[in-house]
């Protein structure tokens, strides 16, 4: 119970360090509440689609995971040049945008398309910079739990619209007016707390050869008054982690960062398999009990209370128990799980509700324990300096770029239970084969310091630095 409380307040002491990203959280508030509607089926019935084809409808929903892979992609250009004060407003102002045009005009199919395009590449280039500004300005006894909320900002807000899409009838204020609103909302909020709080990271500041100005920051994250011994401790250990770094190639490919590559992606890859428009559009597809009277759906916002109930209790966790238990059990009870799911299909095809419902709402529980979570917090650890906004876009855009193509091939797929069966067995089996191959390769990082982190990630901490003071490269080994 001390221990809980030691945590309590030194978490609230680090305030400054959470606060200096709120803008960007704010931002994946705005996001979740596009990516919503990633759970839901009844888009085609939604007022802006009237009068247009099934395959705009489609492009609509993809815009925004297309135009994230855009934003990702300028944040990693543009990240080690501007200042995160400067990304996060920018980032901010596409949304305020966007917002007030849903407020405007919420049932014209143009204003929806231009909108979801807008917040898609605000949350690409708003996502990329606050995973790194997390890893560089973080304690190291936070940056899991504050990198965990991001997931809980998101869900959060999917679930907001899953409630407005179950709610909402086309005579009253519409569902897209609605979020709006509430997207305008947090855009103000966010570009105030931008002003008011964000800090500029200091490996940012170090690369730049600002160094008093990085021990200042230092100084004012950690909430202290002057330099103390642990700030100057930690200090040196960025420092030297940047002096090495900036010895090795920008190539992603070359120093042995094709290992942390991998490892990040087959993670990214297990999460976008586990958690998808068309796998979500199947389950749906067998839950009945949420059904009400006017036909609508509760059973997203149900499934996704579930996981975010259990993802606040993965924010501490992650730092008490580790990365690697919360990735084993999350990533192998999915599979499992969507395995029996499968096998309940092909045998009882229907009139099996108890069956299908309980393995779903026990799927939540096991994505909210860490799937998903466990890639992000990883994401933020496991790349150097030199290389980590490229790695990162590289990683991100494929997470990106998977989720819009799995929306544009099953968008509204009319298939037999077979089909079904086996869409959902081959996902099992690509999450299972995933938790297989990074059992034993994923390092355990929770409570270590941002180079220790890199330096597992390289070669589980043996990394050899020759004459020219280099990294030698490596290659990626599964055990």
């Amino acid at each position: 119970m001390g221990g809980c409380w030691e945590f309590l307040e030194f978490s609230q002491k680090m305030k400054p360090q959470g606060n200096s990203m709120a803008g960007g959280v704010m931002l994946m508030l705005v996001s979740g509440l596009q990516i919503g509607w990633i759970m839901d089926n009844r888009v085609d019935k939604l007022p802006w689609t009237e009068g247009h084809s099934d395959l705009l409808v489609n492009l609509a929903a993809v815009a925004f995971f297309a135009s994230a892979v855009g934003g990702v992609y300028v944040a990693s250009m543009t990240i080690n040049r501007l200042t995160k004060i400067n990304i996060y407003f920018t980032s901010l102002t596409f949304a305020t945008v966007a917002s007030a045009m849903l407020i405007v005009l919420p049932n014209n199919y143009y204003i929806v398309l231009v909108t979801r395009i807008m917040i898609g590449f605000s949350h690409g280039y708003s996502y990329l910079t606050i995973i790194i500004h997390a890893s560089e300005i973080m304690h190291q006894k936070l940056r899991g739990m504050i990198i965990a909320a991001l997931q809980v900002c998101i869900l959060s807000s999917m679930i907001v619209t899953s409630t407005f899409a179950a709610t909402m009838v086309e005579e009253s204020l519409d569902a897209f007016q609605y979020i709006g609103i509430l997207g305008l909302i947090y855009c103000v909020m966010g570009i105030t707390f931008t002003l008011v709080f964000t800090r500029e990271s200091p490996v940012k500041l170090m690369r730049e050869k600002k160094f008093d100005e990085a021990m200042k920051i230092m100084i004012q994250v950690r909430n202290e008054t002057s330099e103390t011994w642990s700030i100057r401790n930690e200090y040196n250990e960025l420092k030297k982690m940047v002096e090495e770094d900036d010895e090795t190639s920008k190539n992603i490919f070359e120093n042995g960062n094709t290992r942390p590559l991998a490892l990040i992606m087959l993670l990214k890859i297990a999460f976008v398999i586990s958690f998808n428009y068309g796998l979500n559009y199947i389950r749906l597809k067998y839950t009945t009990s949420f059904n009400s009277a006017e036909g609508y759906n509760f059973a997203p916002l149900t499934f996704l209370s579930v996981r975010v109930l259990v993802l606040m209790f993965t924010m501490f966790s992650i730092e008490f128990n580790g990365r690697k238990i919360h990735f084993l059990i999350s990533h192998a009870a999915t599979a499992v799980l969507l395995i029996a799911f499968a096998v309940v299909v092909f045998v009882q095809p229907s009139n099996f509700t108890f069956g299908y419902e309980t393995i779903q709402f026990l799927l939540e529980v096991a994505g909210g324990i860490g799937i998903g979570v466990v890639s992000d917090v990883y994401s933020s650890e496991a790349f150097n300096t030199v290389k980590k906004a490229r790695s990162l876009c590289f990683v991100t855009a494929i997470e990106f770029v998977l989720h819009g193509v799995i929306v544009f091939t099953t968008y509204k797929v009319e298939a037999s239970s077979t089909f079904d069966a086996v869409y959902v067995l081959a996902s099992g089996v690509v999450v299972m084969a995933i938790t297989y191959l990074l059992h034993k390769t994923l390092p355990e990082t929770a409570k270590m310091s941002i180079r220790q982190t890199r330096n597992e990630f390289l070669q589980r901490g043996e990394i050899v630095f020759g004459g020219s003071n280099k990294m030698e490269p490596q290659g990626i080994t599964f055990h």
